[in-house]
């Protein structure tokens, strides 16, 4: 300041100045303190605002250059450069605009080395920082207020909207409205950040009431106004709050009242509906005649059409009003756009925009989030339209070649491929990409921002994994090619990490392959990742564990360990423990899980990706009873069915079978060829050698041995091993031996190798058979006993054949 007001200042100014410098001289400091010389102000000043203006552009390796120059030692005959407040000020900005929150309190601390006050200036800088959501922050935003207040700054707007934006972004929507109190008793008023701030939160909140409450208090301050022209700012935000709200038809109305065009009858009577808000509308039409529309009023009203399902006709009427309006469109309107066209299924059209973005002379209109709508809707499309996904990718990289970073791919848009190949069940296609993906550099550079497209490819890898373990396949490659995917994350320097999903696929990829050591495994070293693991992941564990025999003892271990964590188990946590205690043959324990599993669904609705179905559990309850409770656990399983048909669920491919068993079991032929006539009906179809099975044990449950052996003889190429142990196990029962005898002949001339149940079968029998009947063949003995120590797998028929040809 003194050395502005003798600049500005006449001669006697000057020369006072140069006495008071004069006086300086001879003056002998004392130790430790350091004698005072003249500062460049000028110079600083300049420095402070190259940082400024290099914060601005992001450009923070450049600013940091600047800031050493700011040092406090004598420079030259013009004096010493000095930090000051304004230096620190600068310095703080760049970091914020430039995302490095984490450095901001080095140089808070160096600040107050440096013995430089802050001002309000620095703390409204750091309550910009505090906008994460995290609740860290939430509280540093009040801790740097109060040091404020001890400090004895004044506490301004800025101040005040910064916490007020800290506690919405934290979901405190009700410390929020607190702080407003607060701000407005000190006498300062909200303006439009205030307000618009607070309508974030009451959309996040859903509570309309709010928004209407917000609305009218600007309302009041723009009647108030002498302005000809008034923001929309706050209105566009309480539209789109009304969007989150499940509310787009009034937010619809409410911006077509805001720009003037008519409203339809439709929307008419949405206001209609709620009176509150057509008297709003209705008393204030003065002020929303002055209301200046922009790009964002009409961008927020074609995300409510979006969001209503509205046609995409009134899209395209709202573009025509725009034009009249005179209001330029942006990348974002022409994104909404392209989504609501492809949502329709005018995916030819969206092409269409795209282009003529393409060729619009605009440096500042970006394609490519238009790009990734219609990959997206390509994606979602059954079947996946993959060869149109991969075809508008090269369209993209054309147009990215001749127009530059406006149609740039993004790391969502080799994601969404990737999740495309997932989808269609094409894992070589995901893998011919990644490859691709990693010869180039701007491909590289994209797989390494964003741990999604890692995450994607190993949701690939486990559909792969499921479709082989069905067709019978190895699978253990695919645990090692993912294995080197997480493993090459870890590695990355500054790269994405491993997240909680990641670890999820993977344990899942592990549990389908039957891996269950390996699985675990997986779960320690994300523990040992400080990842704590999620209810699902548990659950995924609990699912493995429940398809293993003598696996009740894992699954209880782990179900043991998600309560110690203090997580709640949800539906499919007991829906696994009663697979479990199923497949254990212990039906009491599996209802007992049942029983709570019922109790956790009254309270949530289920929504897990990959967790079993609700009727699973039925079915592994119905199994447990059908096989392990004798003729009251057939009972149980009839009492079961019929609850599941009475609520609805379907019975599936399992369901049907159980059912089928269980009449099985009571030896009721007809109502075994009932069921799977039923599921032949419904297109649900069991493999041959399954229906052979259910058929063969109701004609031997029956006791009409001559019609197993009599199906059994016109559908071998159906039988596997487990259809001739249940004739030959119902024959040595009813010490059947000529029955016995033509069942083992049927055995001979098949290409079934016996198995270790057949040996116990025959053992107490074998030898009486040999000796009395004459025409025994005894080779075929020392065959079958030979053949039990080299016992091998059959491959056995997959092509379903209807009920009528077996």
């Amino acid at each position: 300041f003194a050395v502005r007001a003798a600049s500005e200042s006449q001669g006697g100014n000057k020369a006072e100045w140069s006495a008071s410098e004069k006086r300086t001289e001879g003056w002998v400091a004392p130790d430790g303190v350091r004698p005072h010389r003249r500062r460049n102000y000028g110079r600083v000043k300049e420095l402070n605002l190259q940082i400024s203006r290099l914060g601005r552009r992001g450009r923070l390796d450049q600013a940091l250059a600047v800031w050493h120059e700011l040092i406090t030692e004598e420079r030259d005959s013009h004096g010493a450069i000095q930090r000051n407040v304004f230096s620190y000020n600068a310095m703080l900005d760049c970091l914020l605009r430039c995302h490095r929150f984490e450095l901001m309190n080095q140089y808070v601390d160096e600040m107050d080395r440096s013995g430089v006050q802050p001002n309000t200036v620095t703390y409204n800088t750091l309550l910009k920082s505090c906008f994460s959501g995290d609740k860290k922050d939430l509280n540093r935003a009040f801790m740097y207020v109060q040091q404020m207040a001890d400090s004895g700054l004044e506490i301004d707007r800025v101040s005040y909207n910064s916490v007020i934006n800290a506690c919405v972004s934290a979901g405190e929507f009700n410390l929020a409205e607190k702080t407003l109190t607060k701000m407005q008793g000190v006498g300062i008023e909200p303006d439009d950040f205030t307000l618009s701030t607070l309508l974030k939160g009451c959309g996040q909140a859903r509570d309309r009431s709010k928004i209407l409450y917000y609305v009218n208090l600007k309302l009041a301050i723009d009647q108030s106004s002498s302005r000809e022209k008034l923001s929309s700012t706050v209105y566009n935000t309480a539209a789109d709050a009304l969007i989150s709200c499940g509310e787009p038809r009034i937010a619809i109305a409410f911006l077509d009242k805001i720009s003037g065009d008519r409203i339809s009858e439709e929307n008419t009577a949405n206001l209609v509906i709620d009176r509150k808000w057509a008297q709003v509308v209705h008393d204030n039409e003065s002020v929303f005649s002055r209301v200046q529309v922009d790009v964002v009023s009409y961008n927020t009203k074609l995300k409510a059409i979006r969001d209503a399902g509205v046609s995409y006709i009134a899209a395209t009427q709202t573009l025509e009003r725009m034009e009249k309006s005179c209001v330029e469109p942006n990348s974002r309107t022409f994104t909404l756009l392209v989504d609501i066209l492809a949502r329709a299924g005018k995916l030819d059209e969206c092409r269409m925009i795209i282009q003529s973005m393409v060729n619009h002379h605009q440096p500042d209109l970006h394609q490519t989030e238009a790009y990734n709508v219609i990959l997206r809707e390509y994606t979602r499309s059954q079947p996946v339209r993959l060869v149109e996904a991969f075809s508008l990718f090269e369209d993209m990289l054309h147009d990215w070649k001749l127009k530059g970073r406006q149609c740039a791919p993004s790391h969502v848009t080799i994601t969404t491929l990737i999740d495309a190949c997932a989808r269609a069940g094409r894992v070589e296609d995901a893998r011919k990409f990644w490859t691709r993906l990693d010869q180039e550099e701007w491909g590289r550079k994209l797989l390494r921002s964003s741990v999604s497209t890692h995450n994607a490819f190993l949701k690939a890898l486990r559909q792969a994994t499921l479709e082989a373990e069905d067709r019978g396949e190895r699978v253990s490659d695919y645990i090692g090619e993912a294995r080197i995917i997480v493993s090459n994350l870890l590695k990355s320097s500054g790269g994405p990490r491993p997240d909680l999903f990641t670890f999820n696929t993977l344990l899942d990829i592990a549990v389908v392959a039957r891996e269950m050591r390996t699985a675990e495994a997986f779960f320690a070293e994300m523990q040992n990742r400080h990842i704590a693991p999620s209810v699902l992941s548990y659950n995924i564990l609990l699912k493995g564990w429940s398809r293993e025999h003598g696996g009740l003892s894992r699954a209880t271990f782990w179900f043991n360990k998600l309560v110690e964590e203090r997580l709640e188990p949800d539906e499919f946590s007991y829906q696994a423990m009663v697979s479990a205690s199923a497949r254990a043959r212990d039906p009491h324990r599996a209802l007992g899980y049942f029983k709570q599993m019922e109790l956790v669904r009254q309270k949530s609705n289920p929504s897990e990706v990959w967790a079993l179905p609700h009727p699973t559990a039925y079915v592994s309850l119905m199994r447990a009873y059908a096989t392990y409770a004798g003729d009251q656990g057939i009972s149980t399983v009839f009492r079961l069915r019929d609850e599941m048909l009475s609520r609805n669920f379907q019975l599936g491919a399992t369901g049907y079978s159980t059912v089928a068993n269980a009449h099985a079991e009571r030896g009721q032929i007809q109502d075994v060829l009932s069921v799977l006539g039923k599921m032949e009906s419904e297109k649900i179809f069991l493999r041959d050698h399954v229906k052979c099975g259910l058929i063969v044990k109701g004609y031997c449950r029956a006791g009409d041995l001559h019609g197993a052996l009599d199906f059994l003889q016109r559908n071998l190429r159906f039988a596997d091993v487990s259809v001739y142990n249940c004739v030959i196990h119902e024959c040595v029962k009813r010490s059947d031996t000529g029955r016995l005898i033509v069942a083992l002949r049927l055995l001979e001339t098949s290409s079934v190798t016996p198995d270790e149940v057949t040996h116990l079968a025959l053992s107490g029998i074998m030898r009486l058979a040999a000796t009395s009947i004459r025409n025994f063949d005894s080779s075929l003995l020392r065959r079958l006993q030979n053949s039990l120590t080299s016992s091998t797998s059959t491959t056995l028929p997959t092509t379903p054949v209807e009920l009528g040809d077996i």
